[in-house]
């Protein structure tokens, strides 16, 4: 293929992200000119020259906060209420690593 014709085919800004991580391709950041985002340097880590096998590393976090109200059915508030909190604060870290060792031609 002619190398201009490839450049021009490539869009100027990054594809958005995508609702599933696994579907997103970070493959074109392998030209160094695509690579305008803070975070592109371990979305593609190259591991040859030819930059078909690399890793992409990233990761998400998510916030929840839970209040229950009346959670104890009824029971005595005063005796229970020293036990047990109504409200909850939870934030699972996922952090993930898909290495790719072949090219698709």
């Amino acid at each position: 293929m002619n190398p201009r014709v490839a450049d021009a085919q490539q869009p100027s800004s990054p594809p958005p992200y995508q609702q599933l991580r696994y579907d997103e391709d970070y493959s074109y950041l392998r030209d160094p000119t695509r690579r305008t985002e803070f975070w592109d340097i371990i979305k593609y880590v190259p591991f040859n020259e030819k930059g078909d096998w690399y890793l992409s590393a990233g990761g998400e976090a998510r916030e929840r906060y839970e209040y229950f109200h009346n959670s104890l059915w009824g029971q005595d508030r005063k005796i229970i209420t020293a036990i047990y909190s109504n409200d909850t604060c939870s934030m699972p870290i996922f952090i993930l690593a898909r290495l790719y060792v072949f090219s698709v031609s």
